[in-house]
Parts: C-alpha cells; structure tokens; sequence
C-alpha cells in the first residue's frame, strides 16, 4: 500500500513538472515571436525591456538571449539587449556567442575598451573559429 502511494505521489510530481516545463517553454516561444516582432518594426521598441525580461525569465536556452540581444541592439533597444547579453555570459561564460553578443552591444553603445575585452573572452573561447573577426570598432 505505501509502494502504491509513493507511486502516485510520483506521478502526479511528474505530471506537474511536465506541465509546468511546457507552459515555461510556451511562455518563451510567445517571447520569442514579440522580440522579433520588434526587430521587424510590427511593435515599438520601447516593448523591448518587457520582452528581454520575459526571455530571461522563461527561456533556458542562452542562445535565445543572444538571439534576443543581437536583435535589439540593431533596432537600438541598447539596454535590454546589454542585459540579455550581460544574463546569456552569466548563465554560459564559456559560451563564445554570448561574449560576442555583448561585445556587439558594448560596441554599439560607444564602450569600445570593454567591447574589446569581451571580444577578445570570445576568442580566447574559439581562437581558431574567430581567428579573423573584425573587432568592436566594426561591429556597428
């Protein structure tokens, strides 16, 4: 009897997960389609600080706060993809595309010195893959 207990007590664990981790992965597909909708101009920048707290908040992937942080420092949204980008190295500091995400946005606000240092994190990262990208100066 308690065998049979402790199973259904881990199967309606299971089954709340399972549901949770979906509407989580729903929630950052929903995030995903606003930010682009901004970087197309069908929403105002000004959305772009809600929607890089959403993608933060409910993507796990870090590449989609790269994603998220490229896109918005091309529409100018600077402050919502530094923090997507500052949030995809803390998540992943070995993961070369978020040092080149935040090198990128650095270089677009005018932080040259430090859109260097994160370059040069991505290619310590990939010395052969980045061997010949262009530094901050060009990012723009």
């Amino acid at each position: 009897m308690i065998h049979r207990i402790a199973l259904l007590a881990c199967a309606v664990a299971l089954v709340v997960l399972g549901v949770s981790r979906h509407a989580a992965h729903d929630a950052c597909a929903r995030a995903q389609v606003d930010a682009l909708s901004v970087t197309l101009g069908r929403r105002p920048v000004a959305d772009a600080a809600g929607i890089a707290a959403r993608l933060q908040a409910h993507c796990r992937d870090v590449e989609e706060l790269v994603n998220g942080a490229v896109a918005f420092s091309r529409v100018g949204a600077l402050r919502p993809a530094e923090r997507l980008a500052g949030a995809a190295v803390h998540r992943e500091p070995d993961r070369r595309n978020a040092w080149l995400a935040l090198s990128i946005v650095l270089a677009r606000e005018g932080d040259t010195v430090s859109a260097g240092h994160a370059l040069d994190r991505a290619r310590a990262l990939d010395p052969v893959g980045l061997a010949s990208a262009p530094g901050p100066a060009s990012a723009g």
